[in-house]
């Protein structure tokens, strides 16, 4: 089987990152020092390429109200502009995936699924929106689903950087041509500018850490890792891999899909 790359896999081996195989991806399982990065990332920050992750568009009229059946969060009650955690559920209750649900608007939302799992979601998704519109085209007619209802994976074409830890505001501020300060906790902006590129920024993270998670297109990846590596290094950020990503999520008590909890496991 060929392993897929993220848009930063020369970056990571121009930083001379051992590299493993995780879900059919080739990623960075440390850069040299596991402990030395998972510290950096408690004591000032951490640079990770999550790239590997799903992200998955459902959008159009009715995309609040078929998520509301999919989650177990009630994402009306839930202001645009913020991320829900939440967990999407198979026909018997079980746990099909944990996930990250980014709010737009209630017509526009993002998801952010785990890699392992990105494939099997889609397969979800796709026969629950079938099943949803039926339902629609029964009860009231619809004439165009395509505005009723959209699915789309973008995860290729699109990269994500995770920048992690109590100096992250300040790197990131400076990397940026717009202020990230006002982002609160599970908050997010759409229209932040890092290297000339509009990116999305949350306040998001899977270390227990103050962060951001920085969404992009793919073709930018690499100038955005750029502009922010040089500033975070001066400070004394290190680039991290999925070694201290995991010890990380461990010692802040965070699960993991398919350790922690599986499709066996109820909410």
């Amino acid at each position: 089987m060929t392993l897929k790359e993220t848009p930063l896999s020369r970056m990571h081996e121009s930083l001379g990152a051992s590299m493993t195989e995780y879900n059919g991806w080739m990623l960075p399982i440390n850069y040299g020092g596991l402990v030395d990065e998972h510290r950096a990332t408690r004591t000032c920050a951490g640079l990770f390429d999550v790239s590997h992750m799903g992200r998955i568009l459902v959008f159009g009229e009715q995309a609040q109200n078929f998520l509301n059946g999919i989650v177990t969060n009630d994402i009306s009650s839930h202001k645009s502009g913020r991320c829900v955690y939440t967990l999407m559920l198979n026909e018997r209750g079980g746990v099909a995936d944990d996930l990250m649900a980014y709010k737009y608007n209630p017509e526009y939302f993002m998801l952010v699924v785990n890699a392992a799992t990105t494939s099997k979601d889609l397969n979800i998704l796709g026969q629950r929106a079938k099943s949803y519109l039926e339902g629609l085209e029964d009860g009231r007619g619809c004439e165009d689903p395509e505005t009723e209802l959209c699915i789309r994976d973008v995860s290729e074409s699109t990269a994500m950087i995770s920048l992690q830890g109590p100096k992250s505001e300040k790197i990131l501020s400076n990397a940026c041509e717009s202020p990230v300060s006002g982002i609160k906790r599970f908050g997010f902006d759409p229209e932040v500018i890092i290297a000339d590129s509009k990116v999305l920024v949350s306040r998001t993270g899977y270390t227990g850490e103050d962060g951001f998670e920085i969404l992009s297109c793919a073709s930018d990846a690499a100038e955005i890792w750029d502009e922010i590596y040089p500033v975070g290094k001066e400070l004394g950020m290190l680039p991290c891999g999925l070694g201290a990503r995991d010890t990380l999520r461990l010692e802040a008590g965070l699960m993991l899909y398919g350790q922690d909890l599986d499709d066996d496991t109820l909410p």
